[in-house]
């Protein structure tokens, strides 16, 4: 007799469902955020006994058809992917089918939807692993009643704490919910007694603040708002005056997603220091915005963690957010007592050089004072004077991705340097459109996959239109023999699949150039002083108004203030 075997279905829920369900408050959270994909203006979420009697989630969403009700509560079955791509862009919150299985593995689950307008909704319930469907009322969105949470598995539901304790944490989801979703209104109830009611405030999120961190916070509360390098940071923090012994009053969202990420917690200390406490944790609530192919949300089963492409970029920009709404509050309040201690300005930005480059260029003297916002530039992508980007002063550079420098009016400027070469190569290529091919590329095979080249093969015409030639090389393969002289040197492989990609989705010429020049900009290293003057000069050569790809930011003037350690 083998001593490995397989597991049954109702098995793999059940550990499937360990993983995603811990307690009454995993439940609404899921269900929550099912609604919220669905496009939800209203959820009212009812529960009994902490959660593990009951937890019914209503709300007016898109709703759903019979088959798609069916499948819903199917494992493996979720109406947010197609392909293994989708897992590197996701922009919703919950994964509907895989959360649903997951849950009726381990409770009694019905699920009532209907469509906007059908004659009749589906129901569908599912008991001991049995799915059983059949007709219901008409009323448009969607209601899932979850009975007997754990029933059938004692052992999970005796590590169940009370039920008010339990209510607290299904308190605490909701809240989480409401904060990054102020124009969609909340109601909670337990056994009949409204818990929180949320109207929704639409473009204002105050009232959900206070709910969050009570009303006696907003006195404190600064705003916060910074944009760089493609990372948008923006809420509320409390001034360091007031901090609590935990973190528990600190939420970050990624993309709209509530998330317990160390780092992230540790960039909003650095942002406070030296002015928090010792021992005291900050009180706030922050967004975090950033393409979504730069972020993994499935690094934990409940997506309570995720990774980024680049962590340091991000970290940079929360503390830098922090920091400057520290500053900022502290130099306008006119009190003989700051919210933070005066600051050498010069000597702060060159710490925060040297310690995020391990080779910095030469550090010039800084003038030690914040410059007046707007003396550098009038917008961030507006024209510049003739030679702006040649006259600017290199101060250092930041692992290879921003060059800090001084500009007019001893401002700090910031450049984006993918974004910079991007723009650059992407002229460029405008401008080659009739110019001779670079020398023939005689190499090796192209490394594609086997789908990858049925998708070239497709497209040989096409890419050569756009400067790139292409040319079958044996039975199975394809190698690159011709590109423009901007694309010369670049990995042969990522320029392929960027505008097969590009042409599949239906651009024309100019997007096309755009991806190229992208993948073309690819270069993380840290430059020569040499490198960044013939960058700056050819950035003077090129139309301010082209738009670089992923909404980034070729420049954007900085005030000292927002570079402080």
């Amino acid at each position: 007799m083998p001593t490995i075997a397989v597991l049954s279905d109702a098995l793999i829920d059940q550990i499937a469902a360990g993983e995603v369900v811990e307690r009454p408050a995993s439940v609404v959270k899921e269900l929550g955020e099912n609604a919220l994909d669905a496009g939800a203006r209203s959820i009212q979420i009812s529960i009994e006994g902490g959660g593990t009697r009951l937890i019914e989630v209503t709300d007016d969403g898109s709703g759903m058809s019979r088959e798609d009700a069916v499948l819903s509560v199917r494992r493996h079955a979720t109406s947010k992917l197609r392909t293994a791509e989708d897992l590197l862009a996701i922009r919703t919150l919950g994964f509907r089918g895989e959360g649903l299985a997951a849950i009726a593995s381990v409770s009694r689950l019905v699920l009532r939807s209907a469509l906007p307008g059908a004659p009749e909704g589906t129901e569908v319930r599912v008991e001991d692993g049995e799915i059983r469907t059949g007709p219901a009322a008409a009323r448009p969105g969607t209601q899932v009643r979850v009975e007997d949470l754990f029933g059938a598995v004692p052992a999970r539901r005796k590590f169940l704490r009370r039920a008010e304790t339990e209510l607290k944490h299904v308190e605490d989801a909701v809240l989480r919910l409401a904060l990054a979703h102020p124009e969609v209104s909340f109601r909670l109830e337990h056994e009949g007694r409204t818990v929180r009611l949320l109207p929704a405030s639409p473009g204002d999120f105050q009232e959900r603040i206070a709910a969050a961190l009570g009303p006696e916070v907003g006195p404190f509360l600064l705003p916060v708002e910074e944009r760089r390098l493609g990372v948008r940071v923006h809420g509320v923090i409390a001034s360091p005056e007031l901090s609590l012994s935990t973190a528990r009053s600190l939420y970050v969202f990624v993309n709209g997603r509530h998330v317990r990420d160390r780092t992230l917690h540790f960039a909003v200390h650095r942002g406070l220091a030296p002015s928090l406490p010792s021992g005291r944790q900050p009180v706030g609530v922050l967004f975090v915005e950033i393409e979504p192919s730069r972020v993994d949300v499935n690094v934990h089963p409940q997506k309570l963690e995720v990774r980024f492409a680049d962590a340091a970029e991000v970290t940079d920009a929360v503390q830098a957010a922090i920091a400057r709404a520290v500053l900022r509050a502290s130099l306008s309040s006119g009190t003989s007592r700051p919210l933070a201690p005066s600051v050498d300005y010069a000597a702060a930005v060159e710490r925060f050089l040297l310690r995020a480059s391990s080779a910095p260029l030469p550090l010039p003297a800084v003038q030690d004072r914040p410059a007046a916002h707007g003396e550098a530039l009038p917008d961030r992508n507006a024209a510049p004077a003739p030679g702006y980007f040649a006259g600017l002063r290199v101060l250092g550079t930041l692992r290879g991705r921003a060059a800090v420098c001084e500009g007019p009016g001893s401002s700090l400027v910031v450049i984006d340097l993918h974004a910079a070469r991007e723009r650059v190569i992407a002229h460029r290529l405008g401008e080659e459109r009739a110019a001779p091919l670079a020398a023939p590329l005689v190499g090796a095979a192209l490394g594609l996959t086997a789908a990858m080249q049925r998708r070239l093969a497709a497209r040989l015409e096409e890419l050569a239109t756009a400067g790139l030639v292409v040319e079958p090389f044996g039975p199975d393969a394809f190698r690159l023999v011709g590109v423009p002289p901007a694309l010369a040197g670049h990995a042969p492989e990522a320029l392929v699949e960027a505008a097969v990609a590009a042409l599949e989705g239906g651009h024309g010429e100019a997007e096309v150039r755009a991806a190229l020049a992208c993948v073309a900009a690819g270069d993380a290293r840290e430059p020569s002083a040499d490198e960044l003057r013939q960058l700056f000069t050819a950035l003077d050569a090129t139309d301010p108004g082209m738009r670089v790809r992923h909404g980034r930011v070729v420049v954007e003037e900085r005030a000292v203030l927002s570079l402080l350690p």
